[in-house]
């Protein structure tokens, strides 16, 4: 995870365990805004965990109290 809060969209597919589309579903549900950093696509941990937390999934641990 990026220490600035954000986690790129392949990290947060890894983390998820998640396809691209899956995610990007996700993203257009939840309204999730887009960052550009560091030349990748993110979005903010906190957006993340409330996603996964909304649908009843596990959150990973890296997830559960951002960036360190």
């Amino acid at each position: 995870m990026v220490g600035t809060g954000f986690v790129s969209l392949k990290e947060a597919e890894n983390l998820c365990a998640v396809s691209a589309k899956t995610l990007r579903g996700w993203i257009g549900e939840e309204g999730m805004p887009l960052h550009h950093l560091a030349e990748e696509i993110s979005i903010h941990w906190k957006d993340l965990h409330r996603c996964l937390l909304r649908r009843g999934l596990p959150v990973p641990a890296s997830l559960e109290s951002g960036p360190r």
